[in-house]
């Protein structure tokens, strides 16, 4: 990749202090730096929780518009790749959304044909079907976490996860992600999963590529 003015790797901004997560942690920023840049930021931290309600976050301040840092909580299945899905906030906010506060994949234009790719997609196609069924089959929390995974913003986060995984082809990547992929979860009696399967998810990655390029991150 040529190097770009404003652009930065991720790991010469994203701080990971010593811990039982660093070196799984160092290992998915090294992933991010193989594929593409990041807009060049301030320095930020990535903060190991406790929580068991939310696997990871990413916080902003909006005025000025910098990052704050990076969670996961130890307790997170997959540390690693919430990790990737963090970032993958990081970068909607701040990379693709480059003047106003919300993220990109809300409000911006360039996103109509991922979002175009998602909805014709069995992952996007199922969730819905299962979320319009009425009657008494799902407690009110399930219906709302099925809701917040549909989510523009979540949408783009699991895609730059599986994008990140399959474009550097890292082996124990690929293995961990499929091990997440096929966990899947159960709603009104049936089967579901959040990632995509890569027969559907190639065109997608075509479509990532091409944001990223738009956006001088290649």
């Amino acid at each position: 990749m040529n190097e770009k003015p404003n652009r930065v790797f991720l790991g010469d901004v994203l701080q990971i202090e010593g811990n039982l997560l660093a070196s799984g942690l160092r290992r998915a920023v090294a992933l991010c730096d193989r594929v593409h840049r990041i807009p060049a930021v301030a320095s930020f931290p990535v903060i190991i929780t406790r929580s068991r309600r939310e696997e990871g976050h990413y916080l902003m301040t909006a005025r000025p518009r910098v990052p704050v840092h990076i969670a996961v909580s130890r307790h997170a299945r997959h540390p690693e790749l919430t990790l990737l899905h963090e970032v993958g906030h990081f970068l909607d906010q701040m990379a693709f959304n480059p003047i106003g506060g919300g993220f990109g994949s809300e409000c911006e234009p360039r996103f109509d044909v991922l979002k175009d790719a998602w909805l014709a997609s069995r992952v996007v196609q199922r969730m819905e079907s299962l979320l319009s069924r009425r009657g008494g089959y799902a407690n009110q929390k399930s219906r709302a976490i099925l809701r917040y995974e549909l989510y523009a913003r979540e949408l783009w986060a699991r895609t730059y996860v599986q994008w990140v995984v399959k474009r550097s082809a890292d082996p124990l990547f690929l293995s961990e992600l499929n091990r997440m992929r096929h966990e899947g979860a159960i709603f009104v009696g049936q089967y579901y999963t959040f990632q995509w399967e890569d027969d559907e998810f190639d065109p997608i990655i075509r479509l990532v590529d091409d944001l990223f390029h738009t956006a001088g991150l290649l």
